[in-house]
Parts: C-alpha cells; structure tokens; sequence
C-alpha cells in the first residue's frame, strides 16, 4: 500500500510530476463548464475589496472543500494498487480524481447520455491503455519513464512482468475488457441510443459475484466507461448489491472509488436483476441526481464493510439505500422475504454468500424443517425449486420475492456452467425425453430455464 499521512499533506512519497505521453490521459472535460463538487456547488458573487478583488469568505471555503474533496480522492487512488500502478502522472491522477470529483466533468463523461460520447472516450481510453502496456512490458523490472517504479508495490510488478511472458493467444483474451467490437455493439443497442427518448428510468437492485480480476484487466477494468463483459474464475465468490440505473451500472467497493459504467448488450449480468423500480422522471433529471451522491461519495467516503459511520465511511448495500433515496425511490420492497434478509446482511458486513433464508410460514406451506438452505450445485439448486412447484403451480407469483432470490441464485449458477461447462457443480438438472428419432437424449430441467433462450441476459460465447 501507499504511504499514509493525513489527507493533504506531502508526507510519503507521491507519483512523480513528470509528465508521461504514454500514461492514461483522463476523460477529457473541455465542454464542462463548471469546476465544483457537491460540497462547492453554491454560486457565490465575488465582491471586490476597496483594494482589488478579494474573494469572499464564502468563495474560499468553497474552494478549500472542493481541494479537500479533490485531494480525498487522490489519497484513495494512491492507496490502491491498482491504480497507483495505473496513474502514475501526478497530473494525470489529478484529472481522473477532478472528473470523479466534479458533478460537471463527470456528466460530461461517465455519465453522458450520448453513446457516441461514451464511445470516443472508451476508444481514447483503450488506445492510451495499449500504449502503455506497451511501454510498461518493454521495460526492464516493469519500471516507467517518470520514475514512479517505487511506488509500484511488488505484488503488481510481479504482475507485470508476468504479462510480459504471456503467450500472444493469452495476451489477446486479455484484450477482452475493451474493444471496438464492444463498442459496435453499443452503437447498435436500441436501448442506449434511445435513452434521451424515454421519460422514465428504469432502476433494478443487481446481486454480483465479487470481482477478483488481476493483471492488464484490472487496469482496464477499473476506469473503462463501457461494462460489456465479466470476469469469472471457476469457484463462486462471494457477493455483494449493485444497481443499475437506465444503462449505468454503479457500485462501490474496497476501491472507495465510483466509476459509473454504460453495461452493453453483451454484459451477462452475473444475477438476474432483483427487483424493478421505476422513477417519475426523464434521464437528465435522474443523471443530476446521480452525479451529486456519486461525487458526495467519491470526495467525502470510505469502503468499510462493517461498522460503517454515517457521513465518513459504508458498503456496497450502504451506498446503493443513499442512492435509491438521492433520486427519489423507496426501498420498502427491498426489505421482504429473503432477498430483505440478504441485503440486510449485506448492509451488516458487506458481502454474502448466498444463502435461502426460510420464513416460519413458507416452511410449513412447503413442509421444511430447515432454516436456510445453501446450494452446493447447479442441479441442487433446481431440484428445490422443481419440488416448490410441485407443490404450488403459481409459486412464481404466490411467492414473488422467494422465486426471484433463487433466481438470482441460478442465474450465477448459469453463469458459471456457460463458462465452464464440464464443471459437473454447475451443470443445470436434466430429464430424460426422446427426441423425433427415437433416442433418448438429456435436455435441461432448470425451472427458470436457460437464460440464453429466455433472454434474461445475452452471453458471448467467445468469451
């Protein structure tokens, strides 16, 4: 980790003000035409002392609260790995943390409405990444010409040095996080070039599979404008709360950083959504409010994911009740049958395992004796539910909440069968029937079915 100090201040070594041609350039901001976060958005008039032009009392205070916002960033940039090895410049870690940190410039680039934005900063963005893997892997020891390699902890060298050994096949998967076949995509996705059309948005509570990505994808990753594809390793993680609002994934982990990110049609999301919330107002609305809570987190929060302190530091679940309550939505819905005992667990210590949490009536209605159930495989998991339905035909609406849960439960199963196929754990259940030749064949028993046919998320297969 960097090295720590009280925020502002010089102490422990910072990255080097040399500037880098080949350093990750932050989204340009130019067509911003304000410089403050939300604890400097108050418009203050400037009256001129007798002697010149003396700033106000107000106007200094704004000043020094947007620095303070600015400088809290910054801190948590250094102290993360990942991006300290990223944003080596000096001044280019200041831009990325004043687009972070300012309602305006983040408008204007993580969240812009317009796609073709979004795309020449992804394309900017990928194309400066390439540059300096390039760079980075042509080096001696993973070192960089502003002479940062001290700042870069050994964990993370040894990273780089490893990409520098990689075979060619191996380096090209790694290319998978941003590309222009992702970005084609998105150019052509109905639902992202109709954004500014639709009078309301659509907000859905996501569970997602921790991530655990290293390397040259954690670069890109972590400051990539675009989600188009996810990053799956063949144990199931733990959990945690995301939401996604119109085309935004937004989230806060360990990084304490928010970047918001355009899901493309071919992100899977690792969990069925939910639940579905609807605002009363159009996009450009519902984007003011987003920016402010996103740019209040970034500038004045910490990730903690326990014993959380209201106004200094929260976890994912934390984050995702202020946003719902910033742009005006009730999370009454979110606190019933299992998917409520989740998030309140999460909201406790931060992640979860997945686990079916059993109301006194639902195991009488159902003839349980267990409290929870925790499925260990794929064909566990349907075998459950199949029983369920057996039981009661309408369950799915009978019992909404608890029929969602377990979807988002199969929905990470299928996931993890789509990627890795011979893994018999997360294989669906299958019965056997004869096909029009007269064979017996096995075909899936899986009550939500394959999410590939239904839609519930659209998978790349070359993934």
């Amino acid at each position: 980790m960097g090295s720590k100090g009280s925020k502002g201040s010089n102490t422990g070594r910072r990255p080097s003000e040399k500037s880098s041609t080949t350093q990750t350039t932050a989204p340009n901001t130019n067509t911003a035409t304000t410089n403050t976060n939300t604890t400097a958005t108050t418009t203050v008039s400037i009256n001129p002392s007798v002697n010149g032009g003396t700033e106000s009392t107000t106007t200094v205070k704004s000043k020094e609260m947007y620095e303070k916002g600015i400088e809290h960033i910054m801190e948590k940039l250094k102290n993360n790995d990942i991006y300290r090895a990223r944003l080596q410049d000096i001044n280019i870690m200041r831009q990325f943390a004043e687009v972070l940190g300012t309602e305006e410039k983040l408008k204007a680039t993580y969240l812009t409405t317009k796609w073709l934005d979004t795309v020449e900063l992804a394309r900017k963005m990928l194309q400066q990444s390439k540059g300096f893997d390039e760079e980075h892997l042509s080096t001696s020891g993973g070192s960089s010409s502003s002479g940062m390699k001290s700042m870069v902890p050994a964990s993370v060298d040894n990273e780089l040095n490893q990409m520098k050994q990689t075979n060619t096949n191996q380096v090209e998967e790694d290319d998978d996080i941003l590309n222009e076949q992702d970005i084609i995509i998105g150019t052509k996705d109905p639902n992202l070039n109709k954004i500014l059309e639709q009078n309301t948005v659509k907000v859905k509570i996501v569970i997602s599979e921790i991530a655990r990505t290293k390397g040259r994808k954690a670069f890109r990753r972590m400051m990539s404008p675009i989600l188009s594809r996810l990053d799956l390793l063949p144990e199931l993680g733990m959990f945690h709360s995301a939401i996604q609002i119109g085309p935004w994934l937004i989230e806060w982990n360990n990084s304490a950083i928010c970047v918001p990110r355009k899901c493309v049609s071919s992100a899977a999301m690792l969990s069925a959504d939910i639940e579905q919330l609807q605002t009363n107002e159009d996009v450009r609305k519902v984007v003011e409010k987003l920016s402010a809570v996103i740019v209040k987190w970034n500038t004045t929060m910490q990730y903690k994911e326990r014993d959380t302190e209201p106004g200094k530091s929260g976890n994912c679940q934390d984050f995702v009740d202020d946003v719902l309550q910033n742009i005006g939505l009730s999370r009454d819905k979110l606190s019933e049958g299992p998917l409520g005992e989740f998030l309140k667990k999460l909201k406790t210590k931060g992640q979860s395992d997945l686990v079916f949490k059993m109301s006194d009536s639902f195991k009488k209605a159902f003839n349980l004796e267990e409290n929870k159930k925790k499925f260990k495989t794929h064909k566990e998991l349907d075998d459950f539910v199949n029983s369920l339905v057996a039981i009661d035909h309408n369950f799915e609406n009978n019992y909404r909440y608890e029929w969602l849960f377990l979807k988002s439960m199969d929905r990470a199963f299928w996931l993890k069968h789509i990627k890795f196929e011979d893994l018999e754990e997360y294989k669906p259940a299958s019965k056997e029937t004869v096909d029009e030749d007269g064979d017996v064949i096995f075909i899936p028993d899986c009550p939500f079915k394959d999410p590939r046919d239904t839609y519930s998320f659209i998978y790349d297969e070359e993934q």
